[in-house]
């Protein structure tokens, strides 16, 4: 097509440099590595034969922030394009240009950028080839001219006044300068940008560092009489180690990639718009090596992939002349391979692993005058290999370390919010860890363990002014487990049940899950297992309570029997002062029992005789010294004397110990407390010594009457004691402070119910 003659003619006297004006472009990536990719085609610009003075520039100076921070990363520009030229003669600075009609060309130049604020053609090499011969100064010149550093001439001049012509055009704005006034005709195959190995592309915090072997070209571009033109464009960058990505709401760092992206470049007046094309034989496609995401508030989240693999579906851009923001559009579907993932709140943190390929998508919106909008999703759930969920709070804290676990959709909208679900479903349950203050108490499981959520986890805030709540149903069939305790480890058999977080002000853990607390040393010595239904953990006036909701041991009756039997002495000295007989019978008064020492004391055949009662017999040798007051015979009078007397008997007798389990205040040991009592009677052959208190016949008669009296006596016997119920070097248990105590009989054993707290 042929544009309008232009009728000004220019006569200088000397050649001139007008400096040409790049546009700026936007400071995101995707607009930079565009601009690359600007190249145009002037197209059918025919004018009649004439005679012009033409103005030669051979640096096009690069004043716009954006452009520079390009031309610092490009090493070279190489150029292939085509064309016929307008016949005619030209001065190009004082040397006169003649050029016949039908005269094509061909140029191919590779440009070397060396100063980021000017792209100069005088270091300009390659090859300039026309179909019939121009004449400079009237003399006719070769069909190809070759370009080296450093020649001076005036097709020399010519050529390189051509290469800052194409240059230019490769940028969005008016086109200046008198060159085009040449060319009737033009077309660009190639406009290939070589950038820098190492350099670096900086916007501010952003920061990517260019690898080797990086271009960006522009192919086969079309160009209208308005100079409105459309181009295919490729970009093929291979990143280096270090990127940093930083933006308001979402930071990309990364350590190499590479981005492989075709599309096609639009200019329509003063705008430039850039696009994927919708159906391309090799998809766009962005790849980051050993890259991490940060989000959320304060960025705390963040996921670390060893490989994230962008598939474009939807990219446009649109600069306009003069702005500085531009208007994007981004639509992308993603595959995180190899992920560590950190999700993060005020009071929950999550870190899973996935070794697998998770999908999830990508938006970006960004408008002039508006926020950001950035949406990123997990699609669909997704098994985590390994896995933590901590939740905290002001004094506590608790940690699920899981394996194989389903995670939910993860979504991080275009406010910054963040919304996370920990889908149902079943998983490898390895350790929980609750602690309050500085007491941490730690439950491991054996490694089939497995923990089912019957329902997803649901962690809201309801209030602006009331704290994030949670609330967390879990099933556990363990199997075996381990109970770590600040001061002791309890190995737990036969684990299984639910558990239930509940999370307001404090962490607290409840339960139903049974378990057994095997081979207890209980009364030092009886292997026991204790079953237990149900375990807590909580905070207690500011103190870590470790509570068993329901406690079950069955004592062999004969085990409690032993335990007391053990403990009661065979030689017991007692205080009586129990008085026989007050009355005067015959010269004697107040006949009384001061003590009694038993020897060789055995208790047997000790049973239960109901609830917290043992029946036993008991035999021993009992000596009872005693008194009476003896008065005279035949005379009346108040002279009273008191005489010791001595008994020795062999006793036998029934008697009964009645017992209870507690936890004493000043200790959480637990104990039995026993109390053992017995009236023993004295037997018909017991031996009387009579004779301190009188003599002689009348001794043995009144020893008579003294005997009879005292078959109707019995000897109280008593003993009080207490035993550890666990014994002492059992740490499982020493801790624990027994409360809700209830005992039954049944046959020959002692079921024990009972609750139990540890405080720390």
């Amino acid at each position: 097509m042929n544009f309008a003659r232009i009728p000004q003619k220019m006569a200088l006297s000397e050649c001139t440099k007008p400096k040409h004006s790049f546009v700026s472009m936007a400071a995101s990536v995707q607009t930079i590595l565009a601009i690359f990719l600007t190249c145009t085609m002037l197209s059918s610009c025919g004018f009649l034969q004439h005679k012009e003075a033409i103005k030669i520039d051979y640096e096009v100076q690069v004043t716009d922030p954006s452009v520079k921070r390009l031309t610092e990363v490009t090493s070279s520009i190489r150029l292939v394009a085509s064309g016929e030229f307008t016949p005619g003669t030209y001065t190009i600075g004082k040397t006169p240009v003649s050029i016949p009609p039908n005269t094509s060309f061909e140029l191919k130049l590779a440009m070397p950028v060396t100063d980021p604020k000017v792209i100069s053609a005088h270091d300009a090499t390659g090859t300039f080839t026309v179909s019939r011969p121009i004449s400079v100064m009237a003399v006719p010149v070769p069909l190809t001219i070759s370009l080296y550093k450093g020649t001076v001439s005036g097709e020399v001049d010519l050529v390189r006044g051509l290469a800052a012509f194409f240059i230019n055009l490769l940028q969005v704005g008016v086109i200046s300068g008198d060159t085009h006034q040449m060319i009737h005709s033009m077309k660009i195959h190639k406009a290939e940008m070589d950038l820098r190995p190492g350099a670096v592309l900086r916007f501010g915090p952003k920061a990517v560092i260019v690898g080797p072997d990086s271009f960006v070209s522009l192919t086969d571009v079309s160009v209208d009489r308005l100079l409105n033109y459309q181009a295919k464009c490729k970009i093929n960058v291979n990143f280096a180690k270090h990127c940093k990505w930083m933006g308001k709401r979402v930071d990309t760092e990364f350590d190499g990639g590479k981005a492989s992206v075709e599309g096609r470049a639009i200019r329509r007046g003063n705008q430039l718009t850039l696009s994927i094309l919708p159906e391309s034989e090799k998809p766009s496609e962005i790849v980051l090596r050993t890259c991490k995401f940060s989000f959320g508030k304060f960025k705390r989240c963040h996921a670390i992939s060893d490989e994230c693999v962008l598939h474009l579906k939807e990219y446009s851009l649109r600069h306009t002349t003069g702005s500085e923001d531009d208007s994007m559009h981004l639509l992308s579907a993603m595959d995180l391979k190899g992920t560590n993932l950190r999700l993060k709140t005020d009071i929950h943190q999550t870190d899973a692993y996935f070794p697998d390929t998770v999908p999830a998508m990508l938006q970006v919106d960004l408008t002039p005058g508006s926020d950001a909008s950035t949406h990123f999703s997990t699609e669909g759930d997704a098994i985590a290999e390994s896995g933590t969920i901590t939740i905290s709070k002001k004094s506590t804290h608790l940690t699920l370390y899981l394996g194989n676990t389903k995670i939910g959709k993860v979504s991080y909208d275009k406010f910054g919010s963040l919304a996370f679900v920990l889908e149902k479903g079943t998983s490898k349950l390895k350790q929980l860890d609750w602690q309050g203050n500085k007491s941490k108490f730690t439950l491991t499981t054996a490694s089939d363990s497995t923990l089912t959520l019957p329902s997803s986890m649901l962690l809201e805030k309801t209030e602006s002014t009331e704290p994030t709540k949670l609330k967390l149903p879990l099933v556990v069939e363990f199997g075996e487990g381990e109970l770590r305790t600040p001061k002791s480890v309890i190995q737990l058999a036969d684990l299984n049940g639910k558990l239930f977080l509940n999370v307001d002000k404090e962490v607290q853990l409840n339960s139903s899950v049974d378990f057994t607390i095997q081979h207890s040393k209980l009364l030092g010595a009886e292997d026991v297992d204790v079953k237990v239904r149900g375990i807590d953990l909580s905070m207690v006036q500011n103190r870590a309570n470790l509570h068993l909701n329901s406690c079950n041991l069955v004592l062999p009756e004969k085990a409690l029997a032993e335990a007391i039997s053990k403990r009661i002495p065979d030689h017991l000295n007692l205080d009586l002062d129990k008085t026989i007989s007050e009355d005067k019978r015959w010269r004697y008064r107040n006949a009384k029992a001061k003590s009694v020492k038993i020897d060789d004391l055995v208790i047997s055949d000790m049973k239960a005789k109901g609830s917290g009662s043992l029946s036993f017999t008991a035999t021993g040798n009992a000596v009872i010294e005693g008194t009476v007051e003896k008065g005279n015979i035949i005379l009346k009078t108040d002279n009273w004397k008191e005489c010791p007397w001595t008994l020795e008997a062999e006793l036998t007798g029934e008697g009964f110990v009645k017992y209870a389990i507690v936890g004493d205040t000043d200790s959480s040991r637990s104990r039995v407390k026993y109390n053992l009592t017995m009236d023993l009677p004295l037997p018909a052959n017991m031996r009387l010594d009579w004779s301190k208190v009188t003599s002689g016949l009348l001794r043995i008669a009144e020893r008579r009457i003294i005997v009879k009296r005292l078959r109707k006596v019995t000897v109280p016997v008593s003993h009080k004691g207490e035993i550890d119920l666990f014994e002492a070097g059992d740490s499982r248990w020493k801790n624990f402070k027994l409360t809700n105590v209830a005992i039954k009989t049944k046959g020959d054993d002692i079921n024990i119910d009972f609750t139990a707290d540890a405080v720390f």
